[in-house]
């Protein structure tokens, strides 16, 4: 294996990872048993991460700013956000990538469940290989699982979710009318 395709597989890996650890939230988390407040409904808007969502592994660090995600009354709920890979053979600023999604939204108590239809990932920069990559990427986000949160929190202006697989907790604010 060549140092470029070594360099491409780990790119791939991280992609993956931060994909399943950073855009979707997941799960049920052991432990708090307590249920929010609000029905189904109380989720529906535009709802923007507080913070960015760290994640590393395979000597790659990654991250997504500037998550919004649109639950809609009819049940479909699209996501965008901007992803960065860092890593020591790749340039300072990271290498940034673009990531939509849309797909199905499910609420069953505290329980919040996501099955993405439809991802796209585009790299900024303009390199075929990358490109090429991120579609893959995108295609094995669209045909993972479905993924279910635990409902930490759930209040006219903030939502707390907890991933199964990590414990992660990621904050929400719901963004003001104007910006939805």
């Amino acid at each position: 294996m060549t140092m470029r395709s070594a360099t491409m597989t780990i790119m791939t890996a991280a992609l993956a990872l931060a994909l399943a650890a950073c855009q979707k939230p997941a799960g049920e988390a052991q432990g708090d048993a307590a249920q929010p407040s609000g029905r189904a409904g109380d989720l529906v808007g535009t709802w923007t991460t507080d913070a960015p969502v760290d994640f590393s592994g395979e000597g790659l660090r990654t991250q997504m700013v500037g998550g919004k995600t649109v639950y809609a009354a009819d049940r479909k709920f699209t996501y965008s956000g901007r992803l960065t890979i860092f890593g020591n053979k790749l340039p300072v600023d990271g290498l940034n990538f673009q990531v939509a999604g849309e797909g199905d939204w499910t609420r069953d108590g505290n329980q919040l469940t996501e099955d993405y239809t439809r991802g796209t990932i585009t790299p900024e920069a303009g390199n075929p290989t990358l490109a090429r990559r991120a579609r893959q990427m995108a295609d094995e986000m669209v045909a993972e699982a479905p993924t279910r949160s635990r409902i930490v929190e759930l209040s006219d202006s903030r939502m707390e979710l907890s991933d199964e697989a990590s414990d992660r907790r990621t904050s929400y604010s719901r963004a003001p009318a104007a910006a939805r």
